[in-house]
Order: C-alpha cells, then structure tokens, then sequence
C-alpha cells in the first residue's frame, strides 16, 4: 500500500505523468514486490526456488493479479476522481478495498496451487 501510494504520488504530483499512467505503473510495481513477497514467505512450501519457477509464477501472478487491478483498482480510482471529485490518493486507498478476495483465490489455487498428492 506504501509503495503504490508513493509512486503514483512520484509520477502524477512530482513528474506530472496522466493518472492512468501513474496509477497502472504504481499496481505493477505493487505487483512485483508483492509477488516477491509471496514467493518467499506467504507460499514458500509450494515454490521450487529457481529462477525458472520464480519467473513462470510471476507471470501467472502478474497476468491474474494485474487483470484484476487494473480492471477494478484502476476503474475505481478512475471514476471517484473523474466524476466524485475525490482526491486521486483517497480514491486510490479507497481502490485498495476492491479485489483482496479474488486476488487471493486465484493465487491459492492457481499460482501457488499445492502439488497434487
């Protein structure tokens, strides 16, 4: 949540880059750290520790998790700013509520699914 809140603060406040632009780039790089975080201790039982295994789950975390992102967070973000009026970073906090739930499904049975028995 820090890291996503101070890059799209960077890139939109400091940088002046559109809000989609920074926001989609503050997701991926959440998305990055996250899944790191993820690999070596949420799921670390379920990973094989190569850098090949690291890379084919980053992508199906990243192809999952940035769907999700971007069609919820971003939208959400999009819409209370443009139409509600709200400050871009609370309507960024307020993003942060939508998706957890499947975004953590599709993880426990698809990224990180257990070996088979």
């Amino acid at each position: 949540m820090v890291l996503n809140l101070l890059i799209i603060w960077l890139l939109y406040d400091i940088v002046g880059w559109s809000l989609l632009v920074s926001a989609t780039l503050a997701i991926e790089a959440s998305i990055i750290h996250n899944f790191t975080w993820y690999y070596f201790k949420t799921w670390r039982d379920r990973v094989g520790y190569s850098v090949g295994d690291y890379f084919s789950r980053l992508v199906r975390y990243n192809l999952i998790t940035a769907s999700i992102e971007l069609l919820v967070k971003v939208g959400v973000i999009w819409v209370l700013t443009q139409y509600f009026g709200l400050h871009y970073l609370l309507s960024d906090l307020i993003s942060m509520l939508f998706g957890p739930v499947f975004k953590f499904t599709a993880n426990e049975f698809y990224v990180f699914k257990s070996p088979e028995a």
